[in-house]
């Protein structure tokens, strides 16, 4: 587990030099918790239960709820960031395919990584006012660097005459977005073993192909 920078790693320095079972246990203790409640109702009393520790214990490594659940944020987007990012193959130039790849591996991760997908879905929406600004300002940051990597080298020159680049993938991001707030209320109201992946997938390839008949010279053929 990485710290998003040298102040995090002192501030949290007790944490971090845990053994990684109890790490693993006091993170997904507090992650399911935050995920099942929400920043506001969440309890540090279920937390530490399920992470098999002390209250004083937890408030040794994390000075308090908002310090620990800015903490699991930023490891939870550093878990995100390492399974999408480095996992796309980037020689792919069709903007489409490549954005594919990316939500198939956001669909992997919901089934490899459960705490943490439910974690980050339900705190990238949460609106209490004690982490709100901190959680966008994150968001805002991670949104900037996830569209400078996602479309670079891509090949444009596929797109109708006419159209703007930049206006073309603003709506493919909107259309990313719909179907992570789509993920998210399934989470809200389906319980995750019970998803139907290839309905998702389908469901995706029919929005891909509406898209790449709309931008594409070829239709997307």
């Amino acid at each position: 587990m990485k710290a998003d920078s040298k102040e995090g790693s002192i501030i949290y320095s007790k944490f971090l030099k845990l053994e990684e079972e109890k790490k693993q246990r006091i993170l997904n203790g507090a992650m399911k918790e935050f995920a099942l409640q929400g920043y506001k109702n969440a309890s540090t009393d279920n937390m530490v239960k399920e992470a098999a520790i002390s209250k004083g214990a937890l408030f040794h490594y994390f000075k308090n709820k908002k310090s620990l659940f800015l903490f699991l944020y930023d490891y939870a987007l550093g878990v995100l960031k390492e399974e999408i990012l480095h996992k796309i193959d980037f020689e792919e130039k069709d903007v489409f395919k490549r954005r594919r790849q990316a939500i198939l591996q956001k669909i992997e991760i919901s089934k490899l990584h459960p705490p943490i997908y439910e974690f980050v879905a339900t705190a990238f929406i949460d609106e209490s006012p004690e982490i709100k600004n901190d959680i966008q300002g994150k968001n805002e940051k991670l949104m900037e660097l996830g569209k400078s990597i996602m479309y670079e080298g891509i090949d444009t020159s596929r797109f109708k005459d006419g159209l703007e680049a930049g206006r073309i993938l603003e709506i493919i991001n909107w259309a990313d977005e719909g179907l992570t707030k789509k993920l998210t209320w399934q989470l809200r109201h389906v319980p995750m073993d019970k998803w139907d992946y290839d309905e998702m997938l389908a469901e995706l390839d029919n929005y891909m192909k509406l898209l790449k008949t709309a931008f594409y010279k070829d239709g997307g053929q």
